[in-house]
């Protein structure tokens, strides 16, 4: 089970934490420092908004679908952005910082949500400290790749990074809950979405 989750979790994790670098650093090159705090008011609003809306599709959407469409979504809009930021850098570092910063927290949310429904219960009270420590590696190895990064590209086109990562993780996420169903997993396992 470990080796299904485990890259999993940490790809999610390194994402997030190269977007939320990148989509700083880009902000604060282009805008005041002053415009800081608005920001993260602004993208913590944006947040509470999109988790709203994500609750509301809850009951009509299978989870699996649910998150293979926000990983779609993810790497379509980040991928639009990152196009779209040369036409003009302030307004799009604007909507990347708060775009970015609501989609990637819920990014991590539902990684841990898909997980602890496809899990039984005894047996994610066991992996999650595991996963949990697998994810701060790679909040790491996230953070330890962009300042390699940085020194060779611009900080906008570590979006490009940050796609392929979520790009990975939808390619492999049918896989890994057709995995998890396959295996015997406890009386208590609820069925894969």
């Amino acid at each position: 089970v470990l080796v299904l989750l485990t890259p999993l979790f940490g790809t999610v994790t390194a994402a997030t934490v190269v977007v939320a670098t990148f989509s700083k650093s880009v902000f604060l090159d282009v805008h005041e420092r002053s415009a800081l705090p608005r920001m993260f008011l602004g993208s913590s609003l944006f947040t509470v908004l999109v988790s709203i809306g994500y609750v509301a599709v809850i009951e009509k959407v299978s989870l699996l679908r649910r998150f293979r469409g926000l990983l779609g979504l993810s790497i379509v809009s980040f991928s639009a952005l990152s196009f779209a930021f040369p036409l003009h850098p302030k307004a799009v570092a604007l909507a990347q910082f708060v775009w970015t910063s609501g989609i990637g927290n819920l990014l991590l949310a539902q990684t841990w949500n898909m997980t602890s429904s496809l899990l039984p219960a005894r047996q994610g009270k066991r992996l999650f400290p595991v996963l949990a420590a697998v994810s701060t590696l790679g909040a790491a190895a996230g953070g330890w790749g962009v300042s390699l990064l940085l020194r060779v590209v611009d900080a906008q086109h570590l979006m490009w990074l940050v796609v392929a990562l979520l790009a990975v993780v939808l390619a492999r996420i049918r896989f890994v809950v057709d995995a998890l169903a396959r295996l015997d997993l406890g009386d208590d396992h609820a069925a894969p979405a």
